[in-house]
């Protein structure tokens, strides 16, 4: 990685306030610059289909330490811990770290809580804005072991604009295949359909919990119709968890998978990504 063609393609007046790195259990794969108004270099490295984290500072960064393996840079870290950090400076995103004006409501809040080892996967309904909403037409599920939902797929008129969530190839070092449970079971599928063209959407949906893991879910449309997409016949008898957007508008969905145990490929945590912005 070449860090002089990365501060080249910064503006002269302008200081440097922290980096976004790509990166995977392996390494850096990739880094850029952030000044102090917001203003991203260009990469050094390939960033490509690699999660990315900001290191940043209110007050910006006097002191970097970075470890390398060989030629390879393996740890990087500022001069002191800065709490109150907001999610998208703290977390660990794929595949892009989202704008600060979106909201991001989860059956879990994005607080100190949640691990900075497991990346948030981020879905947008059309580029990072919705506009493929009205398009939406149907919403499957993949459903591993009888009960625990790991996959959602939104499917659109047009085949060409396909979005998932889930089943994320991104393992952390003490993540394990997740367990079968119930062998007599297997797999499923579940399926919704959803008339866009005529304006329904989403508008909440609940969950139920086992284990840290998300077994039920349940999809309630503007249009007063309630949709399940895991089985009706689990057998568990739990609360339901009803998330809701702050935002008017929904534009895409986040997931987080566990750090260990049942590893980054299940839901430990689901949400919507909503706006105020109006659709232009």
């Amino acid at each position: 990685m070449a860090c002089s063609s990365l501060l080249d393609t910064l503006p002269e007046d302008q200081c440097v306030k922290g980096f976004e790195v790509a990166l995977d259990v392996c390494g850096f794969r990739a880094i850029a610059a952030i000044t102090e108004d917001g203003t991203t270099s260009s990469w050094a490295g390939d960033p490509s289909d690699h999660p990315r984290r900001r290191l940043t500072d209110v007050e910006g960064i006097s002191l970097l330490v970075a470890e390398f393996d060989a030629l390879k840079l393996v740890s990087l870290s500022r001069d002191r811990i800065t709490k109150n950090l907001e999610p998208r400076d703290r977390l660990l995103w794929h595949p892009e770290i989202p704008s600060p004006e979106l909201f991001f409501d989860g059956v879990l809040p994005l607080d100190e809580k949640r691990s900075s080892n497991v990346p948030i996967t981020t879905v947008f309904f059309g580029e990072n804005d919705g506009r493929y909403i009205r398009q939406m037409d149907s919403i499957d599920t993949h459903i591993y072991d009888w009960c625990h939902v790991d996959r959602l797929s939104f499917e659109f008129m047009d085949d060409s604009i396909q979005r998932c969530l889930g089943d994320v190839e991104y393992e952390t070092e003490h993540s394990d295949r997740a367990p079968i449970r119930f062998p007599d079971h297997g797999s499923s599928m579940g399926h919704m359909e959803i008339d866009g063209g005529s304006g329904e959407e989403i508008e909440s949906f609940e969950v139920q919990f086992d284990k840290g893991i998300i077994i039920g879910l349940k999809f309630n449309l503007n249009t007063n119709r309630t949709e399940f997409l895991s089985n009706g016949d689990d057998p568990f008898d739990l609360p339901r968890t009803n998330v809701t957007p702050r935002g008017k508008r929904v534009i895409g969905m986040f997931s987080q998978g566990t750090e260990t145990g049942w590893g980054a490929k299940t839901f430990h945590n689901l949400g919507f990504i909503s706006t105020n912005d109006e659709q232009e």
